[in-house]
């Protein structure tokens, strides 16, 4: 099982396939079911979040292009919440940042270790 679906595009993005083969699109909000309502995205320029086609077990239910999965950040402030890549929230950078496209392929579900941001490498 691939865990990341890494999109491969420079400046603002739109549309992308996932490792999968899924089309995905980037959305301003993403549906919530559970809460029935929508929550605003977080406008970043080379990613996008969005709901993953993907419902196999153990897949998030909302990503991030760079393969993180997407998590809503301040779900309690009401219109506040925002969809977040957990990444990038978590080391200030999308996952991208800390790999080699060409050696994606060797490390793809391994384990990063960010310690050391500015060093963080895959194991």
């Amino acid at each position: 099982m691939e865990t990341f679906s890494v999109i491969r595009h420079k400046g603002r993005v739109m549309k992308a396939t996932t490792l999968q083969g899924y089309p995905v699109e980037r959305q301003d909000y993403l549906y919530v079911e559970e809460w029935g309502g929508f929550v605003t995205c977080a406008p970043y320029e080379e990613h996008f979040l969005y709901e993953n086609p993907d419902q196999s077990i153990g897949s998030s239910s909302y990503m991030c292009t760079c393969g993180s999965a997407a998590v809503v950040a301040n779900p309690e402030k009401g219109e506040a919440a925002l969809f977040v890549c957990l990444f990038h929230a978590t080391y200030g950078s999308h996952a991208t940042s800390h790999v080699n496209v060409k050696d994606f392929e060797q490390i793809a579900g391994q384990t990063l270790d960010v310690q050391k941001p500015e060093r963080a490498k895959w194991h």
